[in-house]
């Protein structure tokens, strides 16, 4: 049987659409590009909430916090949401409480008994690879920016989409997948980072204070492993 690609391009548009298989959430500028970062650097794992009080109860038995809001780090946290703040001797076996504007609210949407990964372009031939060995269907949810679709979500999306169905067999069949496949083709022929700064007044006004993040978050397979949920929001690398 052959496998199939479902793509969401926001989270308002979880409820009562088909969640098959593994569901991919995606947040590339920066939540998925920092989670895998921060779990590839030595974090025990990471757990995440949507809402901002909870990850700061947390702080007194011993877990360090990240909380970010409109792109800035949110008063009384550890860490932002930037992937360049997560360095290994900062972070190695913690335990990290996070949320974020529009990541881990994506999260907290899907059923917590549904298979979850977290992708970004920084770990895109890793997640890949786990998809094929799952060998079965596959959802890219993605965060995008205050709960409207985003550029760079739906590209690392088409970018699967287009691996998966060119390498494996996996078919498109919705209009959404169709749509971010063909806009990734796209962007691909000038560079997805290039595209965007061209297409996006959004992200060309985060690349005037984000410069450094939004170039991490472009760079393509810096990793090698891929950041998995288990019991409910916490997420810890495949082994």
């Amino acid at each position: 049987m052959t496998n199939v690609i479902n793509i969401i391009a926001a989270p308002d548009l979880v409820k009562g659409t088909r969640q098959d298989g593994v569901v991919v959430l995606i947040d590339v500028i920066r939540f998925t590009t920092t989670l895998t970062t921060a779990l590839c650097n030595g974090a025990e794992w990471v757990e995440t909430y949507p809402d901002m009080e909870t990850p700061l109860t947390l702080k007194p038995k011993g877990y360090l916090t990240a909380g970010e809001r409109g792109a800035l780090r949110a008063e009384g946290f550890d860490f932002g949401n930037s992937p360049l703040e997560f360095a290994p001797e900062l972070i190695k076996d913690r335990k990290i409480a996070f949320t974020t504007t529009n990541g881990t609210y994506a999260q907290s949407l899907v059923d917590p008994e549904t298979p979850m990964i977290a992708g970004a372009f920084v770990n895109l031939s890793a997640v890949v690879e786990y998809l094929r060995k799952q060998d079965c269907d596959v959802t890219f949810l993605c965060s995008g920016t205050r709960r409207q679709p985003c550029f760079e979500d739906l590209l690392f999306a088409g970018a699967a989409a287009d691996s998966l169905s060119r390498n494996y067999g996996y078919q498109i069949l919705s209009d959404t997948a169709n749509i971010a496949l063909y806009l990734y083709q796209e962007a691909a022929k000038i560079g997805l980072k290039e595209f965007c700064l061209k297409r996006s007044a959004r992200i060309q006004e985060l690349y005037t204070k984000l410069r450094d993040d939004i170039d991490f978050t472009f760079r393509q397979d810096i990793f090698g492993s891929v950041a998995v949920r288990f019991d409910k929001n916490k997420f810890k690398l495949s082994l």
